[in-house]
């Protein structure tokens, strides 16, 4: 019943609304299929294991090149390849032992790279610069985690997330130089745009603004507040449902479940971020954008602890791993998103006659 409800609610949306709502509904679901690809395709299927013999020979090599990069600062470094890992005298260890980085955005770079209306040869050189910039991007990126690493996981997470999103905003610059030198598809988007008064120029200044304030929220202490907050809301829902745990750190645990550890990237800092960017750039007043993406960041706040329950009752019921049933719990939280996206368009969004 309640999702007839919501086919006929966005049936009447395009009926009354068009083609505005064409546009805008197009834009949701272009970033539904981005996330759906990048989960599904890019990260399942591109992804290589860490144990495969280009993963460890490429991080071998950038632990060396790190090493080095270290060493030239005066830095004394100890470097163990079995187990891929840097310590810097006077820090702790810091773990390499993952999947080779940053290989989505390269494959991202490359595909987007194809939209250069360049010579193969002058297409070429911007690809390779692309992939060159992300080489050297993760050695420095080793040597700064290796080099600031105190053994807290808040403090390597904030890290781990400032280096990912200045990468995304380094390949956002890459997507806008395309974009210009492709004056057809520039023209285009351009005047699609204008004729919902969105500025072509200001989408990007709202993408880097909402990537800045990831940055701000990934610190340490606000990480670890925002963490401690879902985990207490997932340990009331849970004995609610009467599972009796123990908040420990970072962790849900219990005679049923050994441990449930809540990685930072669990809050739903990304899908919050998503969700205010659709609603800041469709039309309409600032300040019912403002609350409404107050409101929606607490809501998805909220359906993310809702989401940890879920996995945790999951887990002691079937025994099974985590990450072979993490996604499954995921897809929910995307949905809940895109009923919210479209309360807003229905309800909220400023006409605009095209």
């Amino acid at each position: 019943m309640i999702l007839k409800r919501l086919i006929r609610k966005i049936k009447d949306l395009f009926i009354q609304n068009k083609p505005y709502s064409y546009f805008v509904v197009s834009i949701i679901l272009i970033v539904f299929v981005y996330m759906a690809v990048k989960i599904e395709l890019l990260e399942r299927n591109f992804f290589l294991s860490s144990n495969s013999p280009i993963t460890i020979s490429y991080t071998h090599h950038l632990i060396k090149t790190a090493e080095l990069i270290l060493n030239s600062t005066g830095s004394q470094t100890n470097v163990n390849y079995v187990n891929n890992t840097i310590q810097v005298i006077g820090s702790m260890s810091m773990n390499f032992n993952y999947q080779i980085p940053s290989l989505t955005q390269a494959i991202i770079l490359l595909l987007i790279g194809l939209l250069i209306p360049v010579k193969i040869k002058n297409k070429l050189i911007y690809l390779i610069a692309g992939l060159l910039f992300i080489h050297i991007f993760n050695i420095v990126r080793f040597a700064t985690m290796a080099y600031f690493n105190n053994g807290i996981y808040a403090h390597t997470y904030f890290f781990l997330i400032f280096f990912r999103q200045i990468l995304s905003l380094s390949l956002l610059f890459f997507i806008y130089i395309c974009l210009e030198k492709n004056v057809k598809l520039k023209s285009y988007l351009v005047n699609k745009l204008n004729s919902y008064h969105i500025n072509y120029h200001f989408v990007y200044w709202k993408i880097a603004a909402i990537k800045f304030v990831l940055i701000a929220l990934s610190y340490e202490g606000i990480t670890y507040a925002l963490s401690s907050g879902i985990l207490s809301l997932s340990h009331f829902l849970l004995s609610i449902a009467g599972y009796i745990t123990i908040i420990k750190g970072w962790c849900l645990e219990s005679s049923l479940y050994p441990v449930l550890y809540l990685i930072p990237g669990c809050i739903g800092l990304n899908m919050m971020g998503v969700f205010a960017f659709v609603i800041m750039l469709v039309h309409g007043k600032v300040w019912t954008k403002t609350w409404f993406i107050i409101f929606g960041c607490i809501m998805i706040y909220f359906i993310n602890a809702v989401r940890i329950s879920f996995i945790y009752t999951y887990l002691v019921k079937h025994r099974v791993k985590v990450f072979d049933i993490h996604d499954w719990f995921t897809y929910p939280v995307y949905l809940f998103i895109f009923i919210l996206w479209v309360i807003w368009i229905n309800r909220y969004v400023k006409k605009v006659s095209v």
